[in-house]
Formats: C-alpha cells, sequence, structure tokens
C-alpha cells in the first residue's frame, strides 16, 4: 500500500486500507492508515534528498 501511496495510485492504495486496519490492532480508522502513510513517505523523501535519489518510485 506503502508503494502505491508513492507512486500517488491512492485508488490502489485505498483498496488495501481495511486489510490493514484488520491486520493491525493500534491501526483503527482510514486516517490513521493516511496519517502512517504520510510519515513513512516525509521519511523516504528525506533520505532521497540526502542521497540524491529520485524522489518517488514513480521516477
Amino acid at each position: 500500500a506503502l508503494t502505491y501511496y508513492d507512486q500517488g495510485d491512492l485508488s490502489k492504495a485505498e483498496s488495501m486500507y481495511d486489510e490493514l486496519i484488520a491486520a493491525h490492532d493500534d491501526i483503527t480508522s482510514r486516517e490513521e492508515v493516511d496519517d502512517y502513510a504520510r510519515e513513512a513517505i516525509a521519511g523516504l523523501t528525506n533520505i532521497r534528498e540526502k542521497e540524491r535519489l529520485p524522489t518517488s518510485c514513480s521516477n
């Protein structure tokens, strides 16, 4: 789901939300999935910028 989110394919990422919520007791809503995804993408973007890598999976 994170890869789809990173690539900008939100419909594919969102299609996995119910499975993600069911698999993780600490995640109870789609908003929490979005929050975790945004944090992860921000972290990946920082690493990519520091290492001078493409800033998304789609590049």
